[in-house]
């Protein structure tokens, strides 16, 4: 259901662009996480294996946006044994966690070089558990939770039409009785289709 919502709203998103392309910012971002409560029982590193892409529309330019955003992050416990002189095979578990959201930002209205933002967002996350053996993995457990995740971050202007974004999310998901949390940190690079004065 959140699947065919995600998509029908990314037609209507991708229909408004040719509309209005110069209300349109995209962004891509490299992703590291840090697993926290039970998922930190897991999962008791940070995961440096991720990336996020989000198409974002402003409803307000100076002030308020909605954007669609997906990505992965992959969570992985790894330990090796020994196969002789010399030889190691890895053996462990991976964890895929695939966000969908629809997310705000409300960028405030501050005179600085950095434009800072708040965001809420909420969407489906798809998961996917798998152990291995080397190369030979096998699929172990998949699903689909709802989960909205809180965001911090800002924006910084490089060129017209290129700027640098930092941003900080806690993820909270609804799994079956538990909760699943996790933080995570994104660096990367935005085009915007016009430049907007804040």
């Amino acid at each position: 259901m959140m699947l065919r919502f995600f998509l029908v709203t990314a037609f209507f998103v991708f229909t408004a662009f040719f509309a209005e392309a110069q209300r349109f910012r995209m962004t891509a971002q490299y992703s590291m996480a840090q697993p926290l409560g039970t998922f930190n029982d897991y999962y008791p590193s940070y995961s440096g294996r991720g990336g996020h892409f989000s198409l974002e529309y402003f409803i307000m330019p100076e002030q308020l946006s909605v954007s669609l955003t997906a990505g992965v992050n992959d969570f992985k416990l790894q330990t090796s044994i020994g196969t002789g002189p010399g030889g190691n095979i890895p053996i462990g578990t991976s964890t895929k966690v695939f966000p969908m959201m629809v997310q705000a930002n409300y960028y405030l209205p501050l005179d600085w070089a950095l434009k800072p933002y708040v965001g809420l967002g909420g969407g489906q996350y798809y998961f996917t558990e798998e152990v291995f053996v080397g190369y030979d993995k096998e699929e172990i457990n998949e699903g689909s939770y709802f989960g909205f995740v809180p965001e911090l971050g800002f924006y910084h202007s490089l060129t017209e039409t290129i700027e640098l974004n930092l941003g900080f999310r806690y993820n909270h998901v609804f799994v079956e009785g538990e909760n699943l949390q996790f933080l995570q940190f994104n660096f990367g690079l935005a085009y915007r289709f016009v430049k907007y004065q804040y």
